[in-house]
């Protein structure tokens, strides 16, 4: 559940993320915004690993392709831009 400031310990908010935004200004005058946060107070106390998002290996992807070519199998692929945006936290 989220918390308030006022309602967090020193130490809870010293283990906060700082939340980078970054503007940019397009050729056509609109303002194009992107953030992040920023994880690099968290090596303090986690691991790499702890905080890295796993990823598959090519060989892995590129086996799994020849499997499903070989099984007449069809795969459908969908991204969702800024689903992570709308999902309930």
């Amino acid at each position: 559940m989220p918390l308030r400031k006022e309602d967090m310990s020193l130490k809870q908010r010293k283990k906060t993320l700082n939340y980078l935004m970054f503007l940019k200004e397009k050729h056509d005058g609109t303002i194009k915004a992107r953030g992040c946060a920023d994880g690099r107070s968290q090596r303090e106390y986690m691991t790499k690993s702890d905080t890295s998002s796993p990823i598959v290996s090519l060989e892995t992807m590129m086996m799994s392709f020849a499997i499903n070519v070989k099984e007449n199998r069809h795969i459908v692929v969908n991204d969702i831009p800024g689903a992570f945006l709308h999902a309930d936290m």
